[in-house]
């Protein structure tokens, strides 16, 4: 959660972002008598919110749990021996890896990102305490030429950096050779392709079409316990066009599972709590309510109907590939369930189609904007020409 002091702001109002904000860093700052560690923690959305005019709060909804661990040594595995399948020191195949080894890498999220990171770390672990020295020998893993699937900025960005900080373990020997000197490995650039896609309904064609542009083999997916089958289905059918060779031969690796956050009901009655503190008549107040992920929604939907009032999607709605849909589409159509007391009026934003639909045709929730790309500064837009068009309350009577 957010800890940034609440204050009512002169426009827009309170949004809830439903994800965890991004980790604070620590960073070193040198003077003449000492060097300190700061923390320091720079959330994209959180200042895209801030900058417009609201007032965000980040609530984590899900936690990370740990993959089994045959998957977990999978991955390590995979690391090791770079994407063409082999070992770097006794030239042994991976078992299972094809005879032409990966051909590229699936992310699509931040959790596979540091599943990613975790085992690239245990690989350096392995190598200092083999080597008995801080600055471990480069391996031939070669992961740069490779490319990375991305469906976002914030995982291409995450990625940057795993390969920034980790240079000497997913790198190539002929590009950075070892140094008895100890000087520190060139910097690493991933090949990361498709960040702009915004869904793995984008990025599953954007795939197929770039197969001719990437080395051969399979690719390698890195996925949750909760992954939607959108992206496999599409490449393993092929391009409707090639008669079927066009097919994508994939691997999956779970390498996280999540749970719904056991503190998520009272960090949501904390943060209502000291904004009703600094706000008179509440209940005529109106939130935003951000949801990033299905399995996010899942979770917190049950427990945000207690203080909030939600408009249901109605039967006819169908989904929009623009940022405002219909302000006018289930007006007054409450759900059922929520007609037993006034709640605080929660309009609803989607990061992107999956889910958008995931909240309207299983969740039955009216979604008032769903953002073109899954960035801070599209969500903000969409968010905010929303309510530069609508206003930024909603009568508690139901409708705009």
């Amino acid at each position: 959660m957010s800890t940034s002091h609440i204050q009512r702001p002169n426009t827009g109002g309170p949004v809830l972002l439903l994800r965890d904000p991004t980790p604070s860093k620590s960073i070193s700052t040198s003077s003449p008598a000492s060097t300190q560690k700061l923390l320091s923690r720079t959330d994209k959305y959180e200042t895209a919110f801030t900058n417009a005019g609201y007032t965000p709060h980040s609530l984590g909804v899900l936690r990370t749990a740990s993959a089994p661990q045959e998957s977990v040594q999978r991955l390590i595995s995979i690391v090791r021996a770079g994407p063409r399948g082999y070992r770097t020191d006794d030239a042994r195949e991976v078992e299972g890896a094809a005879e032409d080894g990966y051909g590229g890498v699936i992310v699509t999220s931040r959790r596979s990102c540091e599943a990613w990171t975790d085992a690239v770390a245990v690989l350096r672990a392995e190598r200092e305490n083999e080597r008995g020295r801080s600055a471990p020998a480069p391996t031939n893993a070669g992961w740069a030429r490779v490319p990375f699937y991305v469906v976002g900025e914030a995982t291409a960005d995450a990625l940057r950096e795993v390969f920034r900080d980790y240079a000497d373990v997913l790198g190539d020997a002929s590009i950075h050779p070892s140094s008895s000197s100890g000087s520190s490995t060139p910097a690493l650039i991933p090949d990361i392709r498709g960040a702009s896609s915004g869904s793995a309904a984008v990025l599953a064609p954007f795939i197929l079409a770039d197969t001719p542009h990437r080395p051969r083999g399979k690719l390698l997916y890195l996925t949750g316990d909760k992954n939607r089958d959108t992206l496999v289905r599409i490449l393993e059918a092929g391009d409707a066009e090639s008669e079927g060779k066009g097919k994508v031969r994939i691997e999956e690796v779970q390498v996280y599972r999540t749970e719904g956050a056991d503190g998520f009901a009272n960090a949501l009655e904390g943060v209502l709590r000291e904004w009703n503190a600094g706000v008179a008549n509440i209940d005529t107040d109106t939130w935003w309510v951000v949801y990033f992920a299905p399995s996010a929604a899942a979770h917190a939907t049950p427990i945000l109907q207690q203080h909030f009032f939600f408009d249901a999607s109605s039967s006819s709605s169908s989904s929009s590939s623009s940022a405002i849909l219909n302000p006018k589409q289930d007006e007054a159509s409450p759900s059922v369930h929520q007609l037993i007391k006034p709640k605080l009026k929660a309009k609803v934003a989607a990061i992107g189609p999956t889910t958008h639909d995931f909240l309207r045709d299983t969740l039955g929730l009216r979604v008032h904007v769903m953002a073109r790309k899954p960035t801070a500064d599209e969500v903000v837009h969409a968010v905010s020409e929303y309510d530069s068009r609508y206003g930024t309350r909603v009568d508690t009577s139901g409708g705009q």
